[in-house]
Formats: C-alpha cells, structure tokens, sequence
C-alpha cells in the first residue's frame, strides 16, 4: 500500500514513477476534498479500512454469502461477533476484517454509516474515516471552474504559494527582486479586456477579487474564474521558458494565448465577453 501510494505522489510532482523530488505540498493535503484545499485524490489506507469494514458488515448481515457460512461455521458459531474472542488458530485474512471491528468503536461516524439500514457504501464509509474539514476561501476558484486541468493544477498551487515565484523565493532567503513586472502587465492587459476598470494588484488581493467575482453568476463573472486560471497558468509557462530555454514572449502574446485557450473551453454564450 505504501509502494503505490509512493508511486502516485512521485507520479503527481514528477511526471514518472522514478524520478523522486520533495512535494510541495503533503499527501494527507492532497487527499481532501477540494472545497478543503486539497484535489481529492483517495487516501488509500483509509479506503482499504473502508473495504474491509464491508467484509464485516457482510459478515454481520449477510448470512446467505457462502463465505459467511463457512466464518460462522468454523469461527463464530452462533455467537456475538462483535464481542467474542476470535481464535488463535483464525488465518490472517479473518483477523485483518475482524480488527476493523475497533474502527467502529474510535468513530462514531463510522459505526453510525455501519450500522444504517440499507446497504453498504464504501464511498459514505471513507467520507466518515476522512472525516471533516473547513472550506478554504478560495474554493470557487478551482471547483466547477472550465478552465483546463493543467491551469487549474498550477493556479491551486500558487494560491497556496507552493510555486518557486520571487516572493516565495524572498521568503526562502534567497535575494531577488520580488516584484514581478510582466505579471502586472498582463494581467492589466486582462483587466482592461474585461472592461474592469482598475490597476492590477498584488497576488493575494487579486485571489481575493476573484472569489468575489465567483460568487456572481452574471456577465463577465461567469468567465472570470476562468480567466484568472489559464492567465497564471499562462504566466507559469512563460516564467520557466524565459528562465530554462531564453524563450520570451510579449505581455500580448501570452494574453491572446490565454484568451484563444478560454475562447475554445467556455460556452458559446459567454465569447463574446472575451473579444479584444
């Protein structure tokens, strides 16, 4: 479990199996709901535990599986399940499902799912183990958002600051100049294409003016979201090119790229909010 669980992190931050780097951000972070800051991904020890307490509940409330009848057979015998002494002599497949009995007795959650009536659903079972967590403000930004999944994957780690941008750079100790200069001028470029009629602001204050926008529904709203997504991302791109391969492109041409990107992604309705 712990070989594929390595091999999905060195995938995500890498691009292969192999090569291994520090992730920016931890596992546990990356598996959690998306309104929680995280991109979903399934914890797997959790979603075994949840796999194996359907064995149990199997066990527990359907007598007519012949596997169950062989377990009663052999091992419980007419007794309680939930309160006997397992054998000594039981294989380690019995003692695996019957250690999850403890599961239902550290979670309230859990024993709550286990035991509702109906039949048994691993999915509502994780969600207990995973348990709750507070929304992040910044959670419209990159749930329902049509932007491409590339954009919204690099936009949920700059709002979290896990990018090697200059003022994270600063931050490390590291000396450079912390202003970004071609940010500012695309994104006024941006700004004035969407007839928003303001001077661009620094990263945290432009997160918080695109949630506000988010939480409307009309006119250059509807497309924001988007916009701010394929812009960093368009940024993004453009920084390492500049940085790896010397490769420059005009504040122009990175906005009309990005606007060509949108255009091809967002509703036929809604294109004519992004014309020059």
């Amino acid at each position: 479990m712990r070989e594929i669980e390595r091999f999905c992190r060195t995938y995500l931050w890498t691009g292969d199996t192999k090569t291994s780097k520090k992730s920016p951000i931890a596992w546990d972070s990356v598996c959690k709901p998306k309104v929680a800051g995280g991109q979903n991904v399934k914890n797997f020890h959790l979603w075994n535990k949840a796999a194996i307490l359907k064995l149990l509940w199997a066990l527990a409330f359907k007598p007519d599986a012949l596997w169950v009848k062989w377990v009663n057979a052999y091992y419980i015998k007419g007794k309680n399940m939930f309160t006997m002494a397992l054998p000594t002599s039981a294989s380690w497949v019995i003692k695996k499902i019957w250690s999850s009995i403890e599961l239902l007795d550290r979670n309230s959650e859990c024993k709550k799912v286990f035991f509702a009536i109906g039949s048994f659903s691993i999915r509502k079972l994780y969600a207990a183990l995973i348990g709750q967590f507070p929304k992040v403000t910044w959670r419209r930004l990159v749930c329902n958002n049509l932007a491409s999944r590339k954009s919204l994957f690099i936009l949920w780690l700059a709002v979290q600051g896990r990018l090697p941008t200059k003022d994270r750079l600063q931050h490390w100790g590291i000396s450079t100049d912390g202003m970004c200069t071609l940010c500012g001028q695309v994104w006024q470029q941006v700004l004035q294409l969407l007839k928003i009629q303001r001077p661009s602001l620094g990263f945290e204050q432009e997160i918080q003016f695109a949630v506000r926008m988010r939480k409307r529904s009309t006119g250059i709203n509807k497309v924001f979201a988007v916009v701010f997504a394929e812009v960093v991302y368009g940024l993004w791109i453009q920084r390492n090119q500049r940085v790896f391969a010397g490769h420059i492109q005009t504040p122009d041409q990175i906005v009309r790229a990005a606007i060509f990107g949108i255009a091809c992604r967002c509703r036929q309705s809604d294109i004519h909010l992004l014309m020059f």
